[in-house]
């Protein structure tokens, strides 16, 4: 993908900009000052917890045949989920640190389109299928209708940027590079879609074809022709920029909100390159210089 090297550029240039500014502040007073309790050589460690905000894992087409009629349009989102971690970070100046981060999100990947069990049922009723291929199928198809548990986690590096506000008050800016690895409760995933031939709504005599394998089916898409995706746990890169609050209680203790923006290069394979959010508040613990 394009966007792959050109977003791994700018970080790296990010970090080459910003070695001037850190080498200009290390000539000043590495003593911090009463009201933020930061300065060069302090350890910030951070516990948060906030909500990860989904978005689109995977947009493909899937087809069956021998019906040939308009592929079907398959969406899985990974679901918005809470998120909880660490960040450890250490300031090379008195407004520069490079911060770590480790975070995980309990979260559910899902068709964008709901079983409809009442369709299915009246598609499948009126169907050449008997009642025992009819049943068979409709359970299989809403056992495959997602959503099914996944386990996301984050990890990132990257430099922040201290911006005083006020006495008690620091906004932070951030940006990196990252690695997002999933683990699936049921791996491969499966989704099936119900494909079957176009009715007349007013032909009482219409009877519906259908797509779907009926017979010899294990549980998992069984031939390149069926309606049916497979998506398996995966991982990737990540880029992120993050944008954030902290109250000084004292030089020890700081409160923090941020906000954080990925682009992730896939979380499943097959996947597709997706944005995704995060907000968080947390407590912070300094120490150090």
């Amino acid at each position: 993908m394009r966007l792959k090297p050109i977003l791994t550029t700018l970080v790296a240039l990010s970090f080459l900009a910003v070695t001037p500014a850190m080498a200009e502040e290390e000539t000043k007073s590495d003593t911090p000052s009463f009201s933020s309790g930061l300065g060069k050589g302090r350890h910030h460690f951070t516990l948060f917890g906030g909500w990860h905000f989904g978005e689109t894992a995977v947009d493909t087409d899937i087809t069956a045949e021998p019906i040939d009629n308009t592929p079907l349009r398959l969406r899985l989102d990974v679901e918005p989920a809470a998120t909880y971690g660490f960040r450890y970070a250490y300031q090379l100046a008195d407004k520069w640190a490079v911060e770590f981060s480790l975070s995980n999100s309990a979260s559910e990947l899902a068709n964008k389109q709901s079983f409809d069990a009442d369709r299915v049922r009246e598609v499948l009723g009126n169907s050449l299928l008997d009642t025992s291929q009819q049943e068979t199928l409709f359970n299989r198809l809403e056992s495959h209708s997602g959503p099914y548990d996944m386990d996301v986690t984050f990890f990132d590096i990257g430099v922040l940027r201290f911006i005083d506000i006020s006495e008690r008050w620091v906004g932070e800016v951030g940006a990196g590079i990252g690695w997002a690895s999933t683990s699936l409760d049921d791996d491969p995933a499966t989704f099936e879609e119900l494909i079957n031939s176009f009715c007349d709504p007013e032909d009482l005599n219409c009877t519906y074809i259908i797509a779907n394998e009926t017979e010899g089916v294990t549980g998992r898409c069984s031939n390149p022709g069926d309606p049916c995706f497979e998506a398996t746990a995966g991982n990737g890169l990540t880029w992120w920029g993050s944008a954030g609050l902290r109250f000084m209680v004292n030089e020890q203790i700081h409160f923090r909100a941020n906000a954080r923006l990925r682009l992730v290069e896939q979380l499943t394979d097959p996947g597709d390159t997706f944005a995704a959010g995060e907000g968080t508040v947390g407590v912070a613990i300094l120490f150090g210089k």
